[in-house]
């Protein structure tokens, strides 16, 4: 499935959380160029504020969504972030995201966001970037923070080290959040759990229907309950 940003947080918003929550096995990529690029440029619900658009000449005074934050608050079991412009690393992506069962949802961002603005997560890897690969995040406290590897004694272990199969939603959640200027953007794989899928799920109960129902066919049924014979 492929979608806008407005369309799946806003029209299709509620399909959205609720395909999360369930863990419905799709592939969904969202395209998320934070407007109604198809009618005419309005603002969407992922627009920062303060941006001017044909339906904001003032600028929206709204705080946007963040697809990631959204996505993983709704339980989704995979979540990734990529750069349009990266093909290479998208079809990485899309591999992982192929092999997933449940829900994964990847977001494809432009290419306004700068290579040493962009942090790779890669899974048993630390978290390091900039030009010079001499930046990285580190978990200072329940808080992320931005640390110079050789500054202050800071070495590359004590950087944190990316665990996208965690099932608890905290550091996914705030690697999501990461934005420009004072954080760089998350991008890879972030999140990639396991768990039932609503499919599965759905499969085992109408199995469990059918070995434990009297009724196997449409004879049975027709045949089933109080029945009479007309002569």
């Amino acid at each position: 499935m492929i979608t806008g940003d407005g369309d799946c947080t806003a029209i299709g918003g509620n399909h959205f959380i609720h395909a999360c929550r369930r863990n419905i096995d799709i592939n969904l990529i969202l395209f998320n160029n934070r407007i109604y690029g198809m009618t005419k440029g309005q603002f969407s619900p992922c627009t920062f504020r303060g941006t001017k658009t044909k339906t904001s000449p003032q600028g929206t005074y709204e705080d946007p969504f963040n697809p990631g934050e959204l996505a993983i608050g709704a339980k989704a079991t995979f979540f990734a972030r990529g750069v349009d412009i990266n093909p290479k690393e998208l079809s990485e992506i899309f591999m992982e995201s192929y092999k997933h069962d449940g829900i994964a949802v990847t977001n494809i961002t432009g290419k306004d966001v700068r290579d040493d603005m962009q942090v790779k997560c890669v899974h048993g890897q630390p978290l390091i970037f900039g030009k010079n690969r001499d930046k990285g995040i580190r978990l200072n406290g329940n808080q992320l923070e931005v640390v110079k590897i050789g500054e202050n004694g800071i070495t590359e272990k004590d950087l944190l080290v990316h665990d996208k199969t965690t099932e608890d939603t905290g550091i996914h959640m705030m690697l999501a959040h990461m934005m420009p200027p004072h954080f760089p953007v998350a991008i890879g794989v972030i999140r990639d759990v396991k768990a039932p899928t609503f499919n599965d799920s759905l499969d085992q109960v109408i199995a469990n229907e059918k070995a434990n129902s009297k009724i196997k066919n449409m004879d049975d049924l027709l045949n089933s309950g109080s029945t009479w014979t007309i002569e």
